[in-house]
């Protein structure tokens, strides 16, 4: 009898549970709650678990465990890339490359995770081995957003939804508008840097592949053909290598 599992991602802005099928919820990390957690899942068997922030993963186990509830804690090992390097290196990161591997057909591949930080992480795959080249890291929109606000007199916090209203291709009317057109522009040059240095430096076919949950507020993203946007990236590896485990 197949147990009844949820796959976790534990972030700095918020914790995602995912049932495997068509359910998400949605947590925010600074307000967690772990008994409201565990309330909304309802009965639970399994959780698969993955995060960056070991507090808040160490508390959400703990509480499994003392009801009933297996637990994977994801570790940098259990993925099947070699890394650039293991110092520091963020296991979401290296999930998403896992899960970019499995999707893009070619055997190169960027993945730019759009969240409270943005990363960029090269790669390339031969036959069964996929190796993490590396790749960057940066504020993500909020991040830019507030620290603006905070610290200017006069400037507004621009969020989400100012991000969805505003194309790359207008003229700002009001000074919230030249915020978001600056993020925009700068993030479409971003997504510009890093193609053209995956053209020159992967020397193999590759594709570029969004993730993250800042991702479908910007427009060129949600309409071009260029790139693939596949939300909960990091989610859908966890359930391929929790199907690989049980085999």
């Amino acid at each position: 009898m197949e147990l009844k599992t949820w796959f976790v991602k534990i972030g700095n802005s918020e914790v995602v549970a995912w049932n495997g099928g068509v359910k998400f919820l949605r947590f925010s990390s600074s307000k967690f709650s772990v008994e409201g957690f565990f309330k909304k899942l309802g009965k639970t068997q399994r959780l698969w678990v993955v995060g960056v922030v070991p507090s808040l993963q160490s508390k959400i186990s703990q509480v499994a465990r003392k009801k009933g509830i297996i637990v994977k804690q994801l570790k940098l090992s259990d993925i099947p890339v070699r890394p650039a390097y293991r110092k520091n290196l963020g296991i979401d990161r290296l999930l998403n490359v896992y899960a970019a591997s499995l999707i893009l057909k070619k055997r190169g591949g960027v993945v730019i995770d759009l969240g409270t930080a943005i990363t960029v992480d090269f790669f390339k795959k031969k036959k069964n081995l996929v190796s993490h080249l590396g790749g960057w890291i940066l504020p993500g929109p909020r991040l830019m957003a507030e620290s603006l606000a905070a610290q200017t007199a006069k400037i507004p916090l621009v969020g989400r939804e100012d991000l969805e209203k505003v194309r790359l291709d207008t003229w700002p009317k009001r000074t919230s508008e030249t915020l978001v057109l600056g993020q925009l522009h700068l993030i479409y040059a971003l997504f510009m840097e890093a193609e053209r240095f995956a053209e020159k430096n992967l020397k193999v076919p590759h594709q570029l592949l969004v993730t993250g949950g800042h991702a479908a507020a910007f427009y060129f993203i949600r309409t071009s053909k260029k790139y693939s946007f596949v939300p909960y990236l990091g989610l859908k590896a966890l359930k391929v290598l929790e199907r690989k485990s049980s085999r």
